[in-house]
C-alpha cells in the first residue's frame, strides 16, 4: 500500500475559499496551510515558489492540464502585486487560459465571485506570510 503525503491529499470538488490565514486557508470546513490550488473537480495543496516572479510552467502543469475546462486562472501573489515571467505567461495565453494576478486576499474574492458564476476558473492561491 502506498504511503500517502500531505501532497498527495486533495478534496475531490472545486471550493470557494472562506477565509485567508496567515500561512494558509480555510475552505469546505478544512484549514490549510501552504498554498493551494483550485480546479474544476479537486482543490489541492500547492508547492508554490516563494516569489510569484518565480512561478514557472512546471509549477502551474496541473493548470495547463485542463486548460480544455478554464478560461481563466486567478493567481493569488500573495501579499504584494507581481508580474509572471514571460515564458510562464506565454504557456497560458498558448493553452487559452487568461490570466488574472493580484494580491491574494483581492485573488480569493474575484475566484469566489467567479465561482458563483460558474465560470471556467482555476486558482493558484500563494500564501501571505
Amino acid at each position: 500500500m502506498a504511503e500517502t503525503t500531505d501532497d498527495d491529499r486533495f478534496l475531490p470538488e472545486q471550493a470557494p475559499i472562506d477565509a485567508v490565514l496567515d500561512g494558509g486557508f480555510r475552505f469546505a470546513g478544512l484549514s490549510h496551510q501552504g498554498s493551494l490550488i483550485g480546479l474544476p473537480g479537486r482543490t489541492q495543496n500547492w508547492l508554490a515558489p516563494a516569489s510569484a516572479f518565480d512561478v514557472s510552467v512546471d509549477d502551474l502543469q496541473p493548470i495547463l492540464d485542463q486548460a480544455e475546462a478554464l478560461d481563466i486562472l486567478v493567481l493569488g501573489t500573495g501579499r504584494d502585486p507581481a508580474v509572471l515571467p514571460d515564458e510562464t505567461t506565454s504557456a497560458l495565453r498558448d493553452a487559452g487560459i487568461a490570466v488574472e494576478l493580484s494580491p491574494t486576499r483581492s485573488a480569493v474574492r474575484t475566484y469566489n465571485i467567479l465561482l458563483s458564476e460558474d465560470r471556467r476558473v482555476a486558482a493558484a492561491l500563494m500564501v501571505i506570510r
